[in-house]
Formats: C-alpha cells, sequence, structure tokens
C-alpha cells in the first residue's frame, strides 16, 4: 500500500490564476534584467519561471508588458521555479522614508540628520 503525502496548507489570500506570459525582473535601478515567465498570478503574488534561480535578488521589480510594474519580495525558491510576494506601493515608500530613523535605532547619535 502505497501513501500519498497530505496536501499542503494554502496560505494565500487571494485567488490565483494560471497564466503563461513572459516578463523580465528587473533590478539595479531597471540596469539590469533577467528574462523569465509568469506562471501563476494573484493580486498578492506570482510564481515565475526562470533559467536559473542563482543571481535572481531578493527583491525585484517584475515589468511585464502592457502592465504595471510589480515591486516583488521572493519568498521561496527552486533551481528553476520563484514564488514572490507584491509589495504595496506605500509600503515601499514607507520603507525607504523611514530608513533614517531604522539606521539611527542601530547606530544611535552617529547618524546625523539630513539638512531640511
Amino acid at each position: 500500500m502505497t501513501t500519498t503525502p497530505a496536501p499542503q496548507e494554502e496560505k494565500r489570500n487571494t485567488a490565483r490564476h494560471r497564466v503563461f506570459k513572459g516578463a523580465q525582473i528587473s533590478f539595479r535601478g531597471l540596469h539590469a534584467a533577467i528574462d523569465c515567465v509568469v506562471r501563476d498570478f494573484s493580486d498578492g503574488g506570482a510564481r515565475l519561471t526562470v533559467e536559473t534561480s542563482v543571481g535572481v535578488p531578493d527583491r525585484f521589480e517584475l515589468v511585464r508588458d502592457g502592465l504595471p510594474t510589480k515591486k516583488c519580495q521572493v519568498v521561496w525558491r527552486h533551481a528553476t521555479q520563484i514564488g514572490v510576494q507584491f509589495i504595496p506601493e506605500i509600503d515601499a515608500e514607507a520603507a525607504e522614508e523611514n530608513l533614517p530613523g531604522k539606521l539611527r535605532a542601530k547606530f544611535g547619535s552617529k547618524i546625523s540628520s539630513p539638512p531640511e
């Protein structure tokens, strides 16, 4: 008798749609790119297929023809597949605005505020 492994618990908050669309993983200020294929897509993230996941940064922008660019955070990666979570634009902006405060908290008074 063979046993089948139990299915993994679904962790997505939004419905996933199967797609097969070419896209680019863009980083270094859009100066570097890696071709990919979007295989699954939801409001919260996507599954991408790449030639190799080696060299793909943990954060990048997903560029799709004729559609808005999505800021992404890698959630998991395998040899040729990457799961990403989309970073809401407001969160990305808030993180950048709060960077001086984070540095000051870590390094104390060694960090001064930029002139207004």
